[in-house]
């Protein structure tokens, strides 16, 4: 039995989880995560203010308001995610783009919401160089090809969202504001 399954087999043994268990396990994992990945575009809020934030709406004394604001619009970003996968919707390339609107609401950045970059961009730190402006459209039509006969062929979903996320980043389909 691999890893996966071991661990499935021990989730199991705790379930049914009472929904306020539940709801407040996915809770702290949204607020980690949304701290976590603001965190790796240069985001300066630790977790405590973010849950802060999130939870009281109170902003951390002497931090950036971008921050602030970034962090608002991720959550705002995953309850549309959370809605998404409740009413069993495909994955398209409107909620792509509707998602990165989310995410620069109200920024200096809106102006590029919802639209791929027309420039060359780098990764920094990364080998790979992304696809070129003029590519990225065709290569997102692929992404959510492959994605579809992924699931209709009843590929595993961890395993599916997994791979979409790593070739998303791959195509890095905005601009880096």
């Amino acid at each position: 039995m691999d890893s996966v399954e071991q661990l499935k087999k021990i989730l199991d043994t705790k379930r049914p989880l009472d929904p306020i268990t539940a709801q407040s396990l996915q809770d702290d994992f949204m607020i980690r995560y949304n701290q976590a990945s603001n965190a790796i575009e240069g985001n300066q809020l630790t977790l405590i203010e973010t849950r802060v934030l999130l939870e009281n709406g109170m902003t951390a004394k002497g931090k950036p308001f971008k921050d602030h604001l970034d962090v608002i619009n991720h959550q705002e970003a995953i309850y549309y995610l959370l809605d998404i996968i409740k009413n069993k919707e495909p994955l398209s390339e409107r909620h792509i783009k509707e998602f990165n609107t989310l995410l620069l609401k109200s920024t200096k950045y809106e102006m590029y919401s919802g639209k791929y970059r027309s420039v060359p961009v780098m990764i920094q730190g990364a080998k790979h160089i992304p696809p070129q402006p003029y590519l990225v459209q065709n290569e997102i039509d692929r992404l959510l090809e492959k994605n579809a006969r992924d699931k209709e062929e009843g590929r595993a979903d961890l395993e599916r969202i997994a791979e979409l996320h790593a070739n998303f980043v791959r195509i890095h389909p905005f601009v880096d504001v």
